[in-house]
């Protein structure tokens, strides 16, 4: 049969143990919720800063695009106009 100070001393460590395991369940539980909140965050920033630089790089090439178009089209349409007038004229 164990002694008080025994059963004092087997309850006291028993009591640590189960305390220990809580906290570390507690603590990894607390741990990945945060590391998640955290990731999450910083992949949503990182996420719209790529796509607002792929947008911005992809919207100026596009309206280049449209625009050097429209452009040449004014350009070319102007240009045979007046080439017809002169034509006319000469």
């Amino acid at each position: 049969m164990l002694s008080k100070a025994q059963q004092n001393f087997t309850s006291k460590n028993t009591s640590n143990g189960i305390n220990d395991v809580v906290n570390d369940a507690v603590n990894d539980s607390v741990n990945d919720a945060v590391n998640d909140a955290v990731n999450d965050a910083v992949n949503d920033a990182v996420n719209d800063a790529v796509n607002d630089a792929v947008n911005d790089v992809v919207n100026d090439a596009v309206n280049d695009a449209v625009n050097d178009a429209v452009n040449d089209a004014v350009n070319d349409t102007v240009n045979d106009a007046v080439n017809d007038a002169v034509s006319i004229n000469l």
